[in-house]
């Protein structure tokens, strides 16, 4: 089963979206002769308009990651990391310079990354890891003439400073409670003192922030990059140690040279403290976020499987690890000496080879388990119990009134019949239907009947199987009566007048079910709270909106009960995947215990309505069915000497305290594993990660898949902190606070929030930095949108006090088993125009520029979009102009509409219309889902959950704004270095 072979979401399904083209051409071979691509030059298919630049003074090219600048022109970073800048939130004395991290002269100037009208312009991501201890940047050039009014010191184009005057590095005036300025320093001008713009349009309920309580200019603070990048090549080793991976969103091609890629692992530090002393004191943690069955890029290196026979794959005999590049091979290739544990092992006669003059094997680049990084291994019959488990999936229909009336029923059973033919396992796959409504309902779809027959359990109560071992059929014997049967269901239920079902005892009984065979997928599809029968729950949702102060035990399960039936089906391979199509409250704080206890995944449509949501529901459908999964897994996670695992964070089952337990693990679950300090590590060298996963194939086949990542050690808390990964690192603390929302208050929750980005600030100016002014806050280069991303993360679903309580657990469930690259624009979405898309030259990239989260972007006359990966909004401002509207959606005014109706984005055949639907395909091929979409207009009632996604904003329920943040933060700095 490798990764790729199943479409992804958003790939056309029934004319719904344009065909995915391959990536760039990357998946085309290379013809024979023809160099690599180098991370200076775009892929083969890239649209021309950024043409490469030449490579860095002093390297070779290909060194370095390649960002395009605004200007057409690409850039590339040298080696290393650049040096961190400062906001300056009090002018500091003239005669003192802002510090720096160790080696390094002077932080960056925050003004030279802008551009006017760009916003933040973040430099360079590395690839590599940082300069060697002692190495310093070279330093910033120095201008020598004032700034003109309007202009920031260091902006590109800007006058030199006079002669003598330092230069004021990275400067943001204006924060409250500065220090006046010494006498003689010419005030700056269009910095201090220089008002706001004026915004076009305001938030219902946002508020804007008090006059005089800020005067830092928006245009000069941190934001991600606003432009898209061409494809990229990232190589996971480069000099012989390991390279930093860009952002988790970026577009890269993953060349495996000896380490796993980053869609595999990643760290929350690419460079590991020597000890747990230094790591204390940077005030960040040590986590791996693994995604052990991430999706890859068609032209990515892919897994290659290696074929041991009957042998069985090469392990350390002491601490059981797989063999690996990093292992060392002795004694002329007759012993192996373990990267983990340091035992030597005999090497197997038919698996030794001599080494060369390094002490490398001679057929280390023909052997994929000793050059690269994730590899798949098969097994023995030792590593199985039984036999691989055949696919299984059992669909479990709400016929109830409710599910009838909304259209769910129907859709329901529409999707499932056109999903069959895609269902992965040929001939092995096995299916299973029930329906529920106050009562249970089995079909027996035997081979050789003429139609299907129902079986009836009328005790709710004390649920059974009427067909134990008997209720699966081969999906290949049995089509014709489950077409017939699925095409029958809709209208046998028609006049279903069962208000309150039995969902609970429904579920018990399919998982009951599926214990009697060998365990499956139970697929259900609920569209009401279950109210009858074994594992009812009550309606819990008061009405009253939550404070900060008030705890929330309605995320607590309500059942224990649920709890336990997680865990008793994950100890027989039941996964659990919910799609709830409710009108009202369904209690997903405890449904959703399920999921999580199984490794399944939960799919919410709040206030379902067929004719927006059938699309998504289908896709969703078919891409839980089909995506790249392994069954009956079973993964542990080993650490080289010093290190262990303190604990997991996610969605999964535990039988032993060492191993991790995946029913079904797919390609979108990802958990994070904290590491802890046993003893001190080596002075030089690297540590080692290895993630081996032990699962089942739906072809039948059982195999391991190894991925093994290398990290350089080092003594230096400022090479600690270039080496942080910030997207990791969001990941993490979003799924750690989040999973402690149940029965604590919001308040705390966001209060460690801002807790933990203000002692990761604070740890790096007290080591790093300082020799930095009091008025400065300073900010690693690597953690540069630390602050932005913190404010983000608390104003998201979970945190926020108007937050419905489905709503609300469906996001905390959600956090816990995203992977990286899909937690991160859930946090912090992305927002572009569209009526400016005809305006794009003919070779620019699909997607646009992005623009801030914020009101201040709004254009009255313009249409935006929004998204965070798994749903988008399409805002239509008041005063858009009739030619714009009729391009988009056919009609001149939006005013004339029934209100009553949701708007849709039609098909038309304009260039407007088509440039917005060819840009949803590419943003939905980007994220890998098919996206809910909601066209919006003033007053829809839908307007104020796109404005909560502005989280640059003040607002009464969500709190401060991004500028307000930031010197919220500066005071709790200085509050603690006083």
């Amino acid at each position: 089963m490798g990764p790729g072979m199943a479409p992804r979401p958003g790939m056309p399904v029934g004319g719904a979206l344009a065909a995915r083209p391959p990536a760039g051409g990357m998946g085309l071979a290379r013809p024979p002769g023809q160099p690599m691509p180098t991370t200076s030059q775009p892929m083969p298919g890239q649209p021309a308009g950024r043409p490469p630049g030449p490579p860095a003074p002093g390297g070779p090219p290909g060194l370095g990651f390649s960002t395009p600048r605004k200007d057409g022109m690409q850039q590339q970073a040298p080696h290393g990391t650049p040096p961190p800048f400062a906001l300056q939130v009090a002018s500091p004395s003239p005669t003192k310079r802002a510090g720096g991290m160790g080696g390094m002269t002077s932080p960056r100037s925050l003004a030279a990354q802008q551009q006017p009208g760009l916003g933040w312009r973040p430099p360079i991501p590395p690839i590599g890891g940082g300069p060697p201890p002692g190495m310093q940047q070279p330093p910033q050039q120095q201008f020598q003439q004032p700034a003109a009014p309007g202009m920031v010191p260091g902006m590109p184009g800007q006058p030199p400073m006079p002669a003598g005057m330092p230069q004021q590095h990275g400067m943001v005036p204006g924060m409250p409670g500065q220090p006046p300025m010494q006498a003689g320093m010419p005030q700056q001008h269009g910095m201090l003192g220089q008002p706001r713009p004026p915004m076009p349009s305001m938030a219902p309920g946002m508020q804007a922030p008090p006059a005089g309580a800020s005067k830092i200019d928006p245009a000069q603070i941190p934001r991600p990059m606003p432009y898209a990048i061409p494809t990229q090549v990232f190589e996971t080793r480069r000099e012989d140690t390991h390279a930093i991976p860009p952002a988790a969103d970026a577009p890269i091609v993953v060349r495996d040279r000896g380490s796993a890629g980053p869609r595999f692992i990643r760290s929350t530090l690419n460079m590991l403290p020597q000890s747990a002393d230094i790591l204390k004191g940077s005030c960040l943690p040590l986590v791996a976020v693994i995604c052990p069955m991430a999706l890859q890029d068609p032209g990515d290196d892919p897994v290659e499987v290696v074929d041991w026979g009957e042998r069985g794959p090469v392990r350390c005999q002491a601490c059981k690890a797989y063999v690996n590049p990093y292992m060392r091979f002795i004694d002329g290739g007759r012993t192996m000496q373990c990267n983990f544990c340091g035992a030597n092992t005999e090497v197997p006669p038919d698996y030794q080879c001599n080494t060369g003059p390094d002490g490398a094997r001679r057929d280390k680049y023909e052997r994929p388990e000793l050059c690269r990084g994730s590899v798949e291994m098969t097994v023995t019959p030792e590593y199985q119990v039984r036999p691989p488990m055949r696919p299984t999936h059992f669909f479990l229909i709400d016929v109830s009134q409710p599910a009838v009336a909304s259209g769910a029923t129907a859709a329901v059973c529409s999707s499932i019949a056109r999903i069959l033919d895609d269902l992965p396992g040929g001939e092995r796959t096995q299916v299973c239907i029930a329906t529920f409504d106050s009562t249970i309902h089995f079909y027996s779809m035997r081979p050789g009947q003429t139609q299907p027959h129902m079986l009836v359990v009328p005790d709710v109560t004390d649920v059974y199987c009427p067909l134990p071992g008997n209720v699966m059929v081969n999906l290949k014997q049995s089509r014709q009566l489950v077409d017939t049967l699925l095409e029958t269901i809709p209208k046998t239920f028609a006049g279903s007048q069962v208000m309150e079902t039995c969902g609970g005892a429904a579920l018990r009984s399919a998982v009951e079910a599926l214990k009697g065979g060998e365990g499956g997928r139970l697929h259900a599809f609920l569209c009401s709270l279950p109210r009858r029968g074994a594992l009812h729950l009550r309606l819990r949702d008061v009405g009253r909106p939550p404070t900060d102060r008030d705890q929330l035990d309605s995320m607590l399960p309500e059942n224990k009960e649920y709890v336990a039936l997680a865990s008793d089906a994950a100890d027989h391979q039941v996964s659990i995947d919910l799609f709830v199509m409710a009108q009202a409250y369904a209690d997903l704080a405890t449904l959703g215990t399920l999921c999580a206890g199984t490794c399944g995944s939960l799919y919410h449509w709040p206030a379902w309505n067929p004719q927006l949501d059938a699309d998504e529901f289908f896709n969703d459908l078919r891409w839980a069915a089909m995506r790249p999964q392994a069954l009956e897994a079973v993964g542990r996670l080993r650490c080289s000497r010093g290190l262990a695992v303190d604990k997991y964070i996610g969605s999964f089952h535990r039988r032993v305290e060492t191993d991790l337990n995946f029913p079904a693990l797919s390609c979108d679950h990802a958990f994070a594993a904290k590491l802890l300090y046993e003893e001190k590590l080596p002075e030089r060298g690297e540590a080692y990660l290895q993630f081996a996963l032990l699962y089942s194939t739906t072809d039948g086949q059982r195999r391991v898949r190894v991925h093994t990542l290398a990290l350089p050690i080092t003594q230096s808390l400022g090479t600690a902190f270039r080496g942080a990964d910030l997207d990791t690192y969001m990941s993490y603390v979003s799924r750690k606070v989040s999973s402690q929302v149940p029965g604590h208050a919001l308040g705390a929750c966001k209060e460690a929030i801002n807790k933990a980005a203000a002692d990761a600030l604070l740890a790096y100016r007290t080591h790093c930095a300082s020799a930095s002014s009091s008025g400065q806050l300073i900010l690693p280069e690597a953690l540069k949108l630390l602050p932005l991303y913190s404010l983000a993360l608390s104003k998201s679903t979970v945190f926020r006090t108007d937050a419905r309580p489905d709503a609300r657990a469906a996001a905390m469930w959600q956090l816990l088993s995203l992977p990286v690259h899909k937690a991160v624009p859930l946090i912090y979405p992305r927002m572009v125009a569209l009526h400016t898309l005809l305006d794009r030259p003919a070779n620019a990239l699909p997607v646009p520029d992005k623009l801030w989260l914020s009101a201040e972007k709004l254009d009255p006359e313009g249409v935006f979009l929004l998204e965070n990966g798994q749903e988008a909004f399409i805002y239509v401002g008041k005063a858009v102009a009739p030619g714009t509207l009729q391009a988009l959606f056919g009609v001149p005014s939006l005013d004339g509409l029934d209100p009553q109706q949701p708007l849709v984005l039609p098909a038309l055949d304009t260039p407007l219309n088509k440039k917005v639907r060819e840009l949803l395909d590419e943003i939905r091929r980007q994220r890998t889902a098919y996206l809910r979409l909601r066209v919006l207009r003033r007053g829809d009632p839908m307007e104020q959950a796109f404005y909560a996604a502005l989280v640059e904003d003040r607002s009464p329920q969500a709190g401060m704004s991004y500028v307000e943040h930031l010197c919220f933060l500066h005071r709790q700095i200085q509050n603690k270095l006083a």
